[in-house]
């Protein structure tokens, strides 16, 4: 193991710069994983907004098979006609499938961002809430410790 990255190794003022560094990083980064979930969430929501209109494009094309079907039956065209409004029906099928696998791995993912976002919301709370009590009025984000406790630690301000 390495003592020098040891906490016990370290002096009590170094190990609080050290302890204060590492836990502003972590507030940046559970700040920015927060970010970054929620616009996977949108965007998860837009996605399914689409596989509902594709959704609703299978139905139409679904309804337009059955019309074609009973237009070549009523026409006595049963061959080629026929044909096409199978064909119609077997892509409005694949379609349908395709569709709804899509909208299941659309609601895991989105189940799926919310817990992490929730979970890195938790994380920031807890980095910023373990702060010094001085550090602690500080905006997360890149801002620096303030003056004077930036002119202990070495940190930027």
């Amino acid at each position: 193991m390495y003592p020098d990255r040891q906490p016990d190794a370290l002096p009590p003022e170094d190990f609080a710069v050290v302890s204060t560094r590492t836990l502003l990083r972590l507030a940046d980064g559970a700040e920015y994983v927060s970010q970054r979930l929620a616009q996977m969430e949108a965007e998860v929501r837009q996605a399914e907004q689409t596989a509902q209109q594709l959704q609703g494009l299978s139905r139409q094309l679904r309804s337009l098979a059955s019309n074609t079907a009973l237009e070549a039956t009523r026409m006595q065209l049963g061959g080629p006609l026929a044909e096409i409004a199978r064909q119609m029906r077997r892509l409005s099928q694949r379609m349908s499938e395709a569709n709804e696998h899509l909208a299941e791995t659309l609601r895991v993912h989105a189940v799926a961002t919310g817990d992490l976002r929730e979970a890195g919301e938790a994380l920031l709370r807890d980095a910023r809430s373990a702060r010094p009590p001085e550090d602690r009025a500080m905006a997360v984000g890149g801002q620096g410790l303030p003056p004077a406790r930036a002119a202990e630690t070495g940190a930027p301000a």
